[in-house]
């Protein structure tokens, strides 16, 4: 699963209305809080400046400085990479809001690391099984979420969804031959047996 994270990281950032990379270019103000339990927290006022899509080389200020006391802000610096959440109030005006450090490139280097020690240690079966790993990622976003979020039925899309990942699986790492002919057969047989022992339940 950690040859994924890049790709959850990159769909999960995505799917964030009105979310955008940027990286901090000026420090405007910083102030320390001291709270009522001794530890302190810093609020900043930052420039940044967008790196993607409409926001690419847009410059925008993030106001942190406040009376309200924020229990997760971090401490940034000239040069770091975030990601930058629009917020609206109640009359429309637009805010800017600092969600995180972005993490990607760490991921990244994380999953060329991973992909490496499979091949040492699995060598050929060991690429084809992580090829079936993100081959089935794409099938549950494509063939399994797409038609759900459209209406279709969950249940029979997961059933079909399952059996097609599993297909890939088996087929990926131990071949096409008989075992595995023999291993697609008796999931479809029990794949349909829960088919018709959940609509026969249902009525």
């Amino acid at each position: 699963m950690v040859v994924l994270l890049p790709i959850f990281s990159v769909l999960a950032q995505n799917n964030v209305s009105q979310s955008f990379k940027a990286k901090i270019i000026k420090i405007l103000g910083e102030k320390e809080i001291v709270k009522e339990d001794g530890s302190k927290t810093i609020q900043q006022n930052l420039e940044l400046i967008g790196l993607e899509g409409k926001w690419a080389n847009k410059k925008i200020e993030v106001i942190g400085i406040s009376e309200i006391e924020v229990i997760s802000a971090g401490r940034y610096k000239v040069g770091d990479k975030v990601w930058v959440q629009i917020t609206y109030d109640e009359n429309g005006n637009k805010f800017y809001n600092i969600q995180n450090f972005d993490r990607q490139g760490y991921l990244y280097w994380l999953a060329a690391i991973f992909c490496i020690i499979i091949f040492i240690i699995g060598r050929q079966k060991g690429l084809r099984a992580l090829l079936s790993l993100i081959i089935s990622f794409f099938i549950i976003l494509k063939v399994i979420l797409d038609p759900i979020l459209n209406g279709g039925n969950p249940l029979w899309w997961g059933l079909w969804g399952s059996l097609l990942i599993l297909m890939v699986i088996i087929y990926l790492t131990e071949g096409w031959n008989r075992k595995s002919h023999l291993a697609i057969l008796s999931v479809f047989f029990s794949l349909l047996v829960i088919l018709i022992l959940i609509k026969y339940a249902a009525k």
